[in-house]
């Protein structure tokens, strides 16, 4: 599975440049990799509407991927939030509502130095 948080959906191989790629090296070995010059920083398990854009550029980024493997070095179970800015320079954050073989997120993308949400 791949992401756009700009356009707001995910993305095949073919479509513009993505964010991220959830990564399945093995049957449990699993990774979110930042693509397209992407980068995360994990906040954890917060509540969602707590994180404002504003607090969104506070944090430290990294064009790490995040360990999200099926065992204990899971760094994004369900439940966990995930700042992000975009490959576009876009702040964003998303949440993990469902992990598994499949990922299913939450997200709200912000425009560019503007509080109001571009998507969600």
């Amino acid at each position: 599975m791949s992401c756009d948080l700009d356009l707001g959906k995910e993305a095949g191989s073919t479509d513009p440049p993505i964010d991220f790629f959830w990564e399945q090296a093995t049957s449990v070995e699993r990774y979110i990799e930042p693509k397209n010059g992407a980068m995360f920083h994990v906040v954890g398990s917060v509540n969602f509407d707590s994180i404002t854009h504003s607090g969104l550029k506070t944090y430290s980024y990294s064009y790490d991927k995040i360990n999200g493997s099926d065992n204990a070095s899971n760094q994004i179970p369900a439940g966990t939030v995930v700042a992000t800015i975009t490959d576009a320079g876009r702040y964003s954050k998303f949440k993990i509502e469902v992990y598994g073989y499949n990922l299913v997120i939450k997200f709200v993308t912000y425009k560019e130095n503007l509080p109001a949400p571009l998507l969600t």
